[in-house]
């Protein structure tokens, strides 16, 4: 086994408050990219790192929700960064 295999995935990663939304059940009809990371069997994280602006603190805990229905074995951490405008 290399040394490369011991040492743990991490995901790092901006969650975006249009794609990544969603409350209500219909949430999981679509596309949400942060939380579709983490959906793939075959590409498994230890640990995410999640930047996220201030103001979508309720997002940003249901995305570790989400993340941690999906992938249990998965440990998300958030940080909150002001962006003001992103775009």
């Amino acid at each position: 086994m290399s040394a490369a295999a011991d040492q743990p995935r991490v995901f790092i990663g901006h969650v975006g408050v249009r794609l990544d939304a969603g409350f209500g059940p219909k949430r999981w009809q679509r596309w949400r990219p942060t939380i579709a990371c983490f959906m793939h069997p075959e590409l498994r994280f230890d640990r995410a790192e999640l930047l996220i602006d201030p103001e979508a603190r309720e997002l940003g805990q249901r995305v570790v929700e989400d993340i941690a229905e999906v992938s249990p074995e998965t440990t998300v951490r958030l940080h909150e960064v002001p962006v003001g405008n992103p775009w």
